[in-house]
């Protein structure tokens, strides 16, 4: 399982590439509190992705297992968000 990518939009998009051990996968996603954001089955090697709107800096776990049982996979991903302040110089002009 590797991370293939994040990817920032409306929301953030992170997905995992699921290979190897023997098909079909059972997956989740879960938030910080450890409460399920997502879960299914996939039914051979692929992707699997979740999209988020994180106001404040949280992590996602995912987790997978095969079909044996036997070949579990957990990965946590920290996600930081940084408010960044806007300022605006405008000199001498006046702003009605």
């Amino acid at each position: 399982i590797r991370d293939v990518e994040r990817s920032r939009g409306l929301g953030d998009v992170y997905k995992r590439q699921v290979q190897g051990g023997y098909p079909p996968y059972m997956y989740t996603w879960y938030d910080q509190s450890g409460l399920i954001i997502d879960s299914g089955e996939l039914s051979e090697e692929g992707v699997v992705s979740i999209e988020q709107f994180p106001a404040e800096s949280t992590t996602y776990s995912f987790s997978v297992i095969d079909d044996c049982l036997d070949q579990l996979f957990e990965e946590s991903t920290s996600v930081i968000v940084e408010n960044e302040a806007l300022s605006v110089s405008l000199g001498n002009a006046i702003v009605l």
